[in-house]
């Protein structure tokens, strides 16, 4: 049996990313066998980026079309016949495909960065912080890059919303260094705004239309942010 793989709704050439075939072949079938069969079909990297590129909502379509040749054999006789095409279409889930596909193949230039929970912040906020950025992490692996900016503006708002204080704290009568550091929060936060689509139900968009590197730049950018203001306040709680 012969499995083709494709992207989307329906059978379409242009659409086509994986060919594969059974893995009992159906000529060697017998009653006493299962009747359930293991379809392998393998993926290049070009199909793997096809899908990622195509995963911008929660779920991602794929349809399965089969077809084959068979024969069944009875103490009189043999029976040979054809079957297909058979279309089955799945829906693949955005955190499956990120859990047994993207991290298990460590796809895409990833890294992971150690940021301590500061004291500043209550344990709520420290929790909520470190779900955004992982979060902006995942988002970004599967191509979601409005959803990107979404968490990258969620993670930055416990330093923003505090930057007064903070950076009083922080750097204490040095009118310059916190001058320095509050125009870099600033323009982190509102590029992060600027380009953040609210999730559809709230009708809220961004200023502009993000695409990958605008995404890359700012999960990095907002990573390197909030990574530095956690190190200063946790060297500042240390004895």
């Amino acid at each position: 049996m012969t499995a083709k793989l494709y992207l989307g709704n329906d059978v379409q050439p242009g659409k086509l990313i994986g060919i594969g075939e059974a893995e009992l072949p159906l000529d060697a079938w017998r009653p006493e066998f299962p009747r359930s069969l293991t379809i392998r079909v393998p993926l290049t990297r070009t199909a793997l980026e096809t899908i990622v590129d195509a995963m911008r909502d929660p779920y991602v379509s794929v349809t399965l079309d089969l077809t084959g040749a068979a024969r069944y054999v009875h103490s009189k006789a043999e029976v040979r016949f054809q079957f297909g095409p058979s279309k089955l279409t799945i829906r693949l889930a955005q955190q499956d495909w990120i859990s047994n596909v993207l991290e298990p193949l460590e796809w895409g230039q990833s890294f992971v960065v150690v940021i301590p929970a500061p004291q500043y912040f209550s344990a709520e906020q420290n929790k909520k912080l470190s779900q955004e950025l992982s979060n902006a992490h995942k988002q970004f692996l599967v191509g979601n890059d409005p959803a990107v900016f979404y968490s990258s503006y969620n993670a930055l708002q416990p330093y923003y919303s505090e930057r007064d204080n903070l950076l009083a704290r922080l750097f204490g009568v040095d009118d310059n260094k916190k001058g320095a550091y509050e125009d870099l929060l600033r323009a982190v936060n509102r590029l992060a705004n600027a380009g953040r689509h609210v999730p559809s139900e709230r009708k809220e968009q961004g200023a502009f239309a993000v695409d990958r590197l605008d995404a890359e730049l700012i999960r990095a950018l907002t990573t390197f942010t909030t990574t530095y203001f956690a190190n200063r306040l946790a060297s500042q709680q240390r004895p």
